[in-house]
């Protein structure tokens, strides 16, 4: 069986595949997890640095360490198995400044972890994804534009599941997000994400999880009541 597969630029890909189960379409499989993975986690990071940029030097905003330190232990994690040693040991430094509460270091070394990581996530994508000339078939070209590149705001008053007995869970998400209770919020979109929801209702979490990276914490909790709503 051949086991090679396309040099990723950072990564180990042998060590990774044998981390992996040991085939190239399983390697293959876990490489496409963790980019989708890495590049939302990207968004979470750069919400942070935005967050600790704006306290100014040495100033990390506390109440953040707690979620940002569950997004570089899944990070550091996920890139050791795939064989981006570079990537997970500068997780590591990471996870120990949290951790020890060192700002300063968070500060100066996040903007270089969410730069390593950014280049890993595009060099994991060009090793998984065909061309665009090996694809046989494509939508219209307006919607294949749309698929690739915009993010469509889901239409909430679509859902038809009935949310009566979540809505005190909507309403504890309401009131975090009112608050802008990062690691509250993060929790409570994790906990509807494992509810039985469908297609719809779920594309509207994670469109309010993408306004409350964006820090549009109103448009979020508007999201919320006309997901509700719509479904009176």
């Amino acid at each position: 069986m051949d086991n090679s597969f396309p040099p990723i630029n950072g990564v180990d890909t042998s060590k990774g595949i044998a981390m992996t189960g040991g085939t190239v379409e399983g390697y293959r499989q876990v490489l496409s997890m963790f980019r989708k993975d890495a590049d939302e986690r990207l968004q979470k990071l750069r919400f942070f640095l935005y967050e600790g940029l704006s306290a100014g030097k040495g100033k990390f905003p506390e109440k953040h360490l707690s979620s940002l330190s569950t997004q570089i232990q899944a990070l550091k994690s996920a890139s050791a198995t795939i064989g981006a040693a570079d990537v997970s040991d500068e997780a590591a430094r990471l996870d120990a400044a949290v951790k020890n509460k060192d700002v300063v270091f968070l500060y100066e070394n996040l903007p270089v972890f969410i730069e390593l990581l950014a280049e890993l996530v595009k060099n994991t994508r060009a090793a998984i994804e065909p061309k665009p000339m090996e694809n046989t078939a494509k939508p219209s070209g307006g919607t294949f534009l749309k698929q690739l590149f915009l993010r469509q705001k889901p239409d909430t008053t679509a859902a038809k599941t009935d949310l009566s007995g979540y809505l005190p869970v909507f309403n504890k998400l309401r009131d975090a997000i009112g608050s802008q209770n990062l690691s509250d919020i993060d929790q409570i979109i994790n906990e509807l994400g494992q509810m039985p929801f469908d297609a719809k209702i779920k594309e509207t979490l994670e469109h309010i999880s993408d306004e409350v990276l964006m820090t549009e914490f109103d448009s979020a909790i508007k999201t919320i009541d006309t997901l509700i709503s719509g479904d009176k």
